[in-house]
């Protein structure tokens, strides 16, 4: 199960960064550039902006540096 969801986003993310179809096909052992577009998944900006917090979330040192804003904010109201 893993393993195709690997390839799959990892076809879409090399088309992301236009990687040239020759490359995305020889990293997924693709003899045809038709089996590697199936591969590929067309990304929406609502697709986007969902990782993109998901990954606020998930993410430890941007988690910290919210909570630190939020601290220095809180003592710069309090010296005011």
């Amino acid at each position: 199960m893993w393993l195709p969801c690997f390839r799959h986003g990892n076809a879409t993310l090399l088309d992301q960064i236009s990687v040239p179809i020759a490359i995305r096909m020889n990293r997924l052992g693709h003899s045809e550039a038709r089996t590697t577009m199936n591969y590929t998944h067309m990304v929406t900006s609502d697709e986007r902006k969902t990782a993109e917090e998901l990954g606020k979330i998930l993410h430890v040192s941007e988690r910290n540096k919210e909570n630190r804003d939020i601290a220095e904010r809180a003592l710069t109201l309090r010296i005011q």
